[in-house]
Order: structure tokens, then sequence, then C-alpha cells
């Protein structure tokens, strides 16, 4: 009686204890083990059939789901983008096949939403660059830009930081002739910003102010150019400059700053309001200046002097003697590398104090 009473109380135990221990599901016992060895890369895009293809570029999406990539053929020129899932798997060519002379350019976003891929390529019209959208999944392109006249060239592109526009400049009349246009991401007419016609000119770049409402441009003429989006009337913020490519927006909105470099013996740092008004000089001999992320103060280098100003003009102090420097996250503090003795890296209040 009581050897029985043991056995049962055996396999109640035992019943018990197989409840409460995990099974591995169906999935989980049919997983193959990897292979390789710990740390070894894993390639996310298909084998290549031909041994001439080469991944050339590629860019994350924002949403950090899948890899966009720019495939080109040594041999025969042809040239894709494709999409993959981020951990691999099929991949999704985007675009068209190409004939002979036929490419696309390694300039190509992703839509911020993560949904659409914009390039820019003449696979429509032979001779023609122009601005494409496609969507990240595959499907048929979506040509952006307004028609062009034959032979016009598509110089490059931005997108606005609310993501809802790209803005595009494009020869329109003869060769470095441009004029900026913006166009919705989704639907929507095209507007023609800067210059008004019919004129059109060199354009050097183009920024969006971080509210999306402005753009930026600077000229081959030596000017700075600030244009609604919609296509208002332009504001000349700065003139007589040499390459007006060195400029930088404060991340309010309000100010560009930037660098007039019409001789290499007067290299001096400028601040223009953007909503228009004078410019103001901050220093002279500037090699290199950051904005603060505030937008209250900028910090340059002049030779092995660092100093810093108010973005909007006013005095500018000296932080000391030193070789590169970087603005604390939140605009109080600059770090700063020193080879003078004793040699190290300091901090220093943005608007002047003693270093430690």
């Amino acid at each position: 009686m009581n050897r029985s009473r043991y056995v049962l109380g055996v396999m109640l135990l035992s019943a018990w204890m197989l409840a409460i221990v995990p099974v591995a599901s169906s999935s989980e016992q049919d997983e193959t083990p990897p292979t390789g060895n710990p740390g070894d890369p894993i390639q996310l895009n298909p084998e290549f059939t031909d041994p001439a293809d080469d991944v050339w570029l590629f860019q994350i999406s924002p949403d950090g789901n899948q890899i966009v990539y720019l495939v080109r053929n040594r041999r025969s020129g042809d040239n894709a983008l494709h999409s993959v899932p981020i951990g691999g798997g099929a991949a999704t060519r985007l675009t068209p096949p190409m004939d002979d002379g036929e490419y696309i350019e390694g300039n190509f976003r992703v839509s911020l939403d993560s949904t659409r891929v914009l390039y820019v390529s003449n696979h429509e019209i032979l001779g023609n660059q122009e601005l494409f959208s496609v969507s990240i999944d595959g499907g048929v392109p979506v040509r952006l830009n307004a028609p062009l006249p034959a032979g016009a060239w598509l110089e490059n592109f931005v997108l606005t930081p609310d993501g809802n526009t790209v803005v595009y400049w494009a020869d329109v009349t003869t060769f470095r002739d441009m004029v900026a246009f913006a166009a919705p991401l989704n639907t929507g007419p095209v507007v023609r910003l800067y210059p008004p016609e019919p004129a059109a000119e060199y354009l050097a770049w183009v920024r969006v102010t971080p509210d999306s409402e402005t753009v930026v441009l600077s000229t081959g003429d030596g000017e700075l150019i600030a244009v609604p989006m919609d296509g208002g009337e332009p504001r000349t913020l700065a003139s007589g400059l040499g390459f007006a490519g060195n400029y930088k927006i404060s991340n309010d909105g309000s100010h560009v700053v930037f660098i007039n470099d019409v001789s290499d013996d007067t290299l001096s740092l400028r601040s223009s309001p953007i909503a228009g008004g004078p410019s103001v000089m901050l220093g002279q001999g500037v090699t290199r200046y950051e904005v603060a992320a505030d937008s209250s103060r900028v910090v340059w280098l002049a030779g092995e002097e660092l100093f810093s100003a108010p973005v909007a003009g006013g005095t500018a102090v000296s932080l000391g003697r030193a070789d590169t420097f970087a603005i604390s996250p939140d605009s109080g503090s600059v770090w700063f590398g020193s080879h003078d003795d004793p040699r190290g890296i300091y901090r220093v209040p943005i608007d002047g104090g003693y270093p430690t």
C-alpha cells in the first residue's frame, strides 16, 4: 500500500514538472542553427548572378526597416535601385531597365516617412536628367519635376525638413544657367522659386529653413537670396560675396551665417536676418565656424584663436587658443583641444569664462 502511494506520488510530480517546463514550438525545433562564426557579416542582398554587378551606394530608410542600394554593372553600365529588408531577404528592383546611355545618379534619397525613394535619371527622355519618385516597395516611378526643354540638366535636389516638398534646381536654358523649383512629394503644382521668369542664373547651392517655409539660395553672382516656399518675392540677404556656398541656417530659422571669401586676405564671418535687414560682421580671418544648437551664438576659429559672438551680432569674446572645437548639445559650453602647454582638451562657457 505504501509502495503504491509512493509510485503515484512520483507520477504526479513528474506530470507537474512537465507542465511547467517550456516546450519548444515546432518552428523553434525546426530552426536551422546559424552557420559561420560569431561576428561574421551577413549578406543582406541576394547573390548577384552577374559577376560584373556591384553595390555602389546604399542608404538606410529613416524608420530603419529597409536598405535602398544602387547596383552598377562594371561591364555593361546598366544600373538600378533596389530595396531589401534590413534583416535581409528578397530584394525589389525599383527602377526600370536601362538602355545604352541611361543611368541613375548617386544622389538618391529615401523620404522621411520611409515610403518613397527619390532619384535623378535620364531613363524617360534620353538627354534630359530629371527627378523621379518611386515606392520603396516597388511600382511605377513618377516624374516630380515640371517638363524641361530638350537637353535640360537637373543639377540636384533637397528634401524639406517636414518631408512634404522637394526643392530642385535645373538647367532650363543653357549650360549652368539654372532655376530653382519646389515640387510637392505627393500631388500638387510645381512652383518656380528663383529667379523670376524669364531669367536664369548659376545657383551654387540651396538650403531650406527648419520650418520648411523659406529657401535660401547662393548664386554664382555672389548673392544669398531668400524666397518663400510658395514662390513669393525674393529677398537679397547679402551680395558681393565670393563663393557663397559656405553658409549655415540657424536652427530657429532666424539667421543665415556665412563666410565672405572674396579674397584670402579678407575672410570675414557675417550674419544676416532671413526676414530681411542688414548683415553684420562677426569676425575676420575665419577658417571654421559653427552655430549653436539653440541659435544664440556662433563659435569660430581665426588662426589658432577661438571666438564666440551672438548670432545677431555683438561683442566677440575670445575663448582661448585652440586647434579644434565642438559646441555642447545644450549650447552652454565649448570644448576645444589645444597644442599649447599645457596641452589637452578644455571646456569653457560659450559666452566666455575660465577654461576647465
